[in-house]
């Protein structure tokens, strides 16, 4: 786990110090990899690019979503 979190962590930090509002570690680990690893491992078809993108912008929206509600 430690080693995926490493991967992450420095992006993450990144969009923090742009003035971003990103997602938590374990919001990314829970809502892109482990659906990914899932999937992967399982070997599920559509397990493409756009199916990540498609994770990604789910989650950014629920984020956007809580941003909202919560002004």
């Amino acid at each position: 786990m430690a080693r995926v979190s490493e991967r992450f962590r420095p992006v993450l930090d990144a969009a923090q110090k742009r003035g971003d509002a990103p997602p938590s570690l374990e919001q990314v680990l829970d809502r892109i990899v482990a659906p990914l690893y899932f999937r992967v491992v399982f070997s599920i078809p559509g397990t493409d690019e756009a199916y990540v993108r498609s994770l990604v912008a789910e989650l950014l929206g629920r984020l956007r979503a809580e941003n909202v509600s919560s002004s």
